[in-house]
């Protein structure tokens, strides 16, 4: 979705329809102000995936456009989940996302994230849906029943300071919305997240300028990342000190 304006920007007299899976409409809608259909038969001259929409306006590494936000979730939602936060302490607020259903290399076991829930006024918001086992040490705050779509989810990530996840829909999320996001990277790493060996950095997104990559350097082993997270929330707790 980041390349729609430039679509628009280069063909401006084009009407464009975006196609959109039902639980992406509302953000989609709050993000672009543009027709948005849920069908695949809808009548049109040409239809593109949006993954084909940079060889379509030529860009390079060096043209790909790289917003610190490109993705809005609408007010009114933001602020009925705000309530939410209001039960809490006073805190750092962290949306913790550990569990994937495409695979378990990249799901991050209950015992594993013990350590977390050691590091004081962190309160850690679920943001794991279909909801997985985790540790009782987090004191995690379970909300997810009230999540119905990706607005949802991005209304939770608006109100928090900090997302923490692994490879998911959550982290593309977070990363649009210009929230501070951790990705914890699994050792055989998805494409997008590069390698570690190529510049400019390892540890930052070339996509999304607020997220920080947390590599797998072991196959398997996820107690070594989230040590390291660990590490950066007690940090992040003595600047608010």
């Amino acid at each position: 979705l980041r390349y729609v304006n430039l679509l628009l920007e280069k063909y401006p007299d084009a009407k464009v329809t975006i196609g959109a899976q039902p639980d992406l409409v509302s953000l989609v809608r709050s993000s672009f102000e543009l027709p948005i259909s849920t069908r695949s038969d809808i009548p049109t001259d040409y239809v593109t995936s949006l993954l084909d929409v940079p060889m379509i306006l030529n860009l390079t590494w060096d043209t790909v456009p790289r917003p610190q936000k490109y993705l809005s979730i609408d007010q009114k939602l933001v602020e009925k989940w705000a309530t939410k936060f209001k039960e809490l302490p006073p805190g750092i607020n962290v949306g913790l996302c550990w569990a994937s259903f495409n695979g378990i290399s990249k799901t991050i076991p209950a015992w594993d994230m013990v350590e977390l829930g050691g590091v004081p006024k962190i309160n850690f918001i679920s943001l794991q849906k279909p909801y997985s086992q985790a540790p009782k040490e987090l004191k995690l705050r379970d909300w997810t029943d009230g999540i119905n779509d990706w607005s949802d989810t991005g209304a939770i990530i608006e109100n928090c300071d900090i997302i923490i996840t692994i490879d998911t829909g959550v982290a593309h999320l977070a990363g649009a919305l210009g929230k501070p996001v951790w990705n914890i990277v699994r050792f055989s790493t998805y494409w997008p997240w590069m390698d570690e060996k190529i510049p400019p950095s390892p540890d930052y997104s070339i996509w999304y300028p607020s997220m920080t990559f947390v590599r797998q350097k072991r196959l398997g082993d996820w107690l070594e990342p989230v040590r390291k997270v660990t590490l950066e929330l007690q940090r992040q707790l003595v600047g608010l000190t």
